[in-house]
Order: C-alpha cells, then structure tokens, then sequence
C-alpha cells in the first residue's frame, strides 16, 4: 500500500489502530515513530529506518530488564516466605532448655537472613542498626507471599532503576513499592517503601 499521494503527503485515510498492533509495537508509536517523522521532514529518506530500529532494540531490551527485575523480587519474596515459615516454626512451636540453645538457633536464623539479603538485595538493609535483621521479625501469616502481594505495576526509572510495584490483598492491604537497581553489574532489590494513605506519602519500610 502506498502511504503518500502524488504531492508526496501522508494519505490521510491511511489509519492504523491500536488493535493493529503488537506491545512492541505501541511503543514503538510513542516516540521512535514520531521521531522517524521528524527525521523525515528534514529530508532524511523514508527508507532509513535506523531510528525504528533502535528504538524497537531499545524497547526490547526493556522488556528483558523488566522481566528481570519482576522474577528477582518474586524470588525474593519466594525465599523470605520460607524464611519466615522455618522461623516460626522455631520460634513459636519450640521450647528452649538454655539460653545457649536458644542463641545458637537465633544465630542461625540471623545467618538465613543474611543469605538472603546477600543474594537479592544491596547492603543497605545489612547495614542497618534497626530492622529485620535485629529483630528477626517473622509472623503467621508471614508478611511475604506471592499469592497474597500481587504486581501491579512496573515502571522505570532510569536506565539503571526500576520501581516494582505491589499491593496486599489480605491483612493491612499497604500499597507497597520495592526500588531495583543495576549495582555491580547485578540488579538488585534496594529499598522497600508503603504507601501511608493517612499522610499521602510513601516511608521506607525495612526489607
């Protein structure tokens, strides 16, 4: 189909819908396209499409880190589950003959703990005087699950930051969001933020 008519101009009967179109390519309409045109009108041959192609690469590889970040904190959220199952159990289905056992059972715990934020998160929560990691806070039900804290949405920050969010659907049901980011050529979960409706305002919330 020829897009232009004899004075060279975009038909105007010439309509592509939304439906026509794959997510790809969607965003490809949201600013390579338009800025093919651009290129277009100062003379640069319609044939050259290496402003479609890049943007489409561009678009793609965003695909990829999304999906990369949603897995890494379903994972995250996967292990913390266990972690607070097996902490529990312990903690609240077990008595303890001495303070010696009883500290070498938190040891171990602790050291869980720190496996799993090694592995999936960055320093900032190891770092911190007050948290889980001091606490050793753990519930029935456990505060993570996949089941029950859904994704609703992922957006991107920068090149180098994205932003996962989450909402409870049982319990408090907090609106929370988990800041992802490319450290040390690895993404990892930063910080945890809930949404506090009362004072319209999101607060870091330890991991």
């Amino acid at each position: 189909m020829e897009p232009y008519d004899e004075q060279s101009h975009i038909k105007l009967s010439l309509k592509t819908y939304y439906s026509n179109l794959t997510e790809d390519g969607v965003e490809l309409f949201k600013k390579p396209v338009r800025n093919w045109w651009k290129a277009h009108d100062r003379g640069t041959s319609i044939e050259k499409i290496t402003i479609l192609e890049k943007g489409l690469e561009k678009i793609r590889n965003r695909k990829k880190i999304m999906e990369t970040v949603k897995q890494l904190l379903l994972d995250f959220i996967q292990a913390m589950n266990k972690w607070e199952l097996e902490t529990s159990k312990v903690f609240h289905q077990r008595s303890f003959d001495t303070q010696e056992e009883y500290d070498c059972i938190e040891e171990q715990v602790k050291n869980k703990l720190i496996e799993i934020y090694s592995t999936y998160c960055t320093d900032r929560e190891l770092k911190k005087k007050r948290g889980r990691l001091a606490s050793l806070k753990c519930g029935i039900p456990p505060e993570y699950a996949i089941e029950t804290q859904p994704i609703e949405k992922i957006e991107q920050i920068n090149k180098n930051k994205y932003v996962v969010y989450t909402k409870q659907i049982d319990g408090f049901k907090h609106y929370l969001r988990y800041t992802i980011i490319f450290k040390n050529k690895e993404w990892k979960i930063d910080k945890k933020e809930c949404f506090v409706k009362s004072e319209d305002k999101w607060e870091n919330r330890s991991l």
